[in-house]
């Protein structure tokens, strides 16, 4: 991928690209002033970005363009991918008969809609293909944490 002529690269290939050396650098400083390692995804989006952060660990990054992504997805039981994992995800199984995300794909939009309503199958249906429109939130820090004990009275 990265070995490619540059009148072969599109804009989402420069942007992963540029998002590789982002986060090589933010893992280096995290490295750096705190001596913890992370690991990172780097994808079209946050789905994506999720699953293959997990792929090579420790202290490793993992870039996944949008050509890769039926290949890790043929290999992913349901569970792996984030609201599929309880309850849903065995409705599904229970329903369809499937076990891997690549066979949820095989599963056409209209029978996903019918199934599991019209909402629900849009968003199946997109998740099987490795589309996903769910904003990153930034996340607020803890101002403080605490720790307590609590002891029961002692009665007569």
């Amino acid at each position: 991928w990265l070995q490619r002529p540059d009148d072969e690269w599109g804009l989402q290939d420069r942007l992963l690209a540029a998002g590789c050396a982002l986060l090589h650098q933010l893992r280096r400083t995290v490295t750096a002033e705190t001596r913890f390692t992370c690991s990172a995804g780097i994808a079209e989006n946050k789905l994506m970005a999720k699953l293959c952060s997990g792929l090579h660990k420790p202290d490793q990054q993992t870039v996944l363009p949008r050509l890769a992504v039926p290949a890790l997805m043929a290999q992913l039981p349901l569970n792996r991918i984030r609201g599929l994992g309880a309850k849903l995800g065995e409705r599904v199984q229970e329903r369809l008969g499937v076990s891997m995300v690549s066979q949820l794909a095989d599963v056409s939009s209209e029978v996903l809609r019918r199934e599991f309503g019209e909402k629900t199958g849009r968003w199946l249906t997109r998740i099987a293909h490795g589309y996903d429109d769910e904003a990153v939130k930034e996340r607020r820090l803890n101002d403080s944490i605490s720790n307590g004990k609590t002891r029961l009275g002692v009665t007569d």
